[in-house]
C-alpha cells in the first residue's frame, strides 16, 4: 500500500493502521482514540470546515478522541506515506496543544514589550509572532514524534509537501528592502523549516537530504537571511525543554535584532499609520 491513487479500502486501511500505531506507542496521553469520516469532495465538508482551507481534512478534538474529516478528492494525489505522517504530525499536534493550554502565552505581558509599538504595528507584529507560534508548535510536535519513535513517515510527509509551491522569489526579492515585510515573509517559511532542521539533527538520515531539498527549493534567499534562519533553528534546538513562552520570545528577539531594528524605547514606541 505505497501507491497513488488509491482507493476508499486501501485509504481506510492505511489511516486506521497510522492511528493504532500512534495510539500504541503513544500510552494514554491525548488523543485516547482516533476516528475517521472521509467526504468525497471539499464541498461536502461540514460548514464550519470548508472555510479552513485545509487540506487533505481537518482534525477535531471531541473530547479525549481526534476525528479526521477526511477529503477522498484531494487524498488521491497524497502517497499512502505522506498520508500517514500527516495523520501522526496531526496527533501529535493536538497533544501538544492540550499540554500547552489554550493561551500558551500572553502577547501583551510577554511579547510586546520585547519591542513596545503602538498603532498598526501592533497588528503586523502580532501577525509575525503568530507565524513564529505556529513554527514552534510544528517543531514541538516533531519533537513529540522522535521521542515516540514514530518519524520515520515524516520523511515521506515532508517529501510530499516539498513538491508544493515555495515562495515565490519575486515577492521576497521585493522585501528584502522592507524589514517588517522581510520579516513577515521569513516567518511564514519557518514552519517548515524548523522540523526539518530537527528531523537532520535528530531523526534518520533522509532528514539530512530533505533539509537540503529545502535549501535547494529555497535557493533565492540572500545569505544573510539563510544563516538567520539556520541561528532560530539553532536557537531552538538549544533550549531543550524551556516553557512555550521563553521559546517563542528567544525566537522574536533573533527576528527582531536581525530585521526590525533597534528595539524601540516606550517613550519613543514605533507608530505606523
Amino acid at each position: 500500500m505505497t501507491g497513488s491513487p488509491h482507493g476508499p479500502q486501501a485509504l481506510g486501511d492505511w489511516t486506521r493502521a497510522s492511528a493504532e500505531e500512534f495510539l500504541n506507542k503513544s500510552g494514554q496521553g491525548f488523543p485516547r482514540g482516533m476516528r475517521f469520516v472521509f467526504y468525497p469532495t471539499p464541498e461536502d465538508l461540514p460548514d464550519g470546515m470548508k472555510r479552513s482551507g485545509a487540506l487533505p481534512g481537518c482534525p477535531e478534538r471531541v473530547g479525549r478522541d481526534l476525528v479526521f474529516h477526511l477529503v477522498e478528492e484531494a487524498l488521491r494525489s497524497w502517497p499512502l506515506p505522506a498520508v500517514k505522517g500527516w495523520i501522526q504530525r496531526q496527533a501529535a499536534d493536538g497533544r501538544l496543544k492540550l499540554e500547552l493550554g489554550p493561551a500558551p502565552f500572553n502577547f501583551h505581558r510577554q511579547i510586546l514589550p520585547l519591542f513596545p509599538v503602538s498603532g498598526s504595528a501592533v497588528a503586523l507584529i502580532r501577525q509575525i509572532v503568530e507565524q513564529l507560534k505556529e513554527a514552534l508548535e510544528a517543531f514541538l510536535a516533531t519533537r513529540i514524534l522522535l521521542d515516540l519513535g514514530l518519524v520515520e513517515a515524516q520523511c515521506p510527509f515532508y517529501a510530499f509537501r516539498l513538491k508544493g509551491p515555495a515562495g515565490d522569489p519575486v515577492l521576497y526579492r521585493e522585501a528584502l528592502p522592507h524589514g517588517w515585510v522581510r520579516a513577515s515573509f521569513l516567518g511564514g517559511q519557518l514552519q517548515d523549516f524548523l522540523a526539518l532542521s530537527l528531523l537532520a539533527n535528530r531523526g534518520p538520515a533522509a532528514g539530512t537530504a530533505l533539509k537540503r531539498r529545502w535549501w535547494q527549493v529555497h535557493d533565492f534567499f540572500v545569505r544573510e537571511d539563510q544563516a538567520l534562519l539556520e541561528e532560530l533553528a539553532l536557537t531552538v534546538m538549544e533550549q531543550g525543554p524551556d516553557p512555550f513562552p521563553e521559546l517563542l520570545a528567544g525566537m522574536f528577539v533573533r527576528l527582531r535584532d536581525a530585521l526590525l531594528g533597534r528595539r524601540p524605547s516606550p517613550a519613543s514606541s514605533t507608530t505606523l499609520h
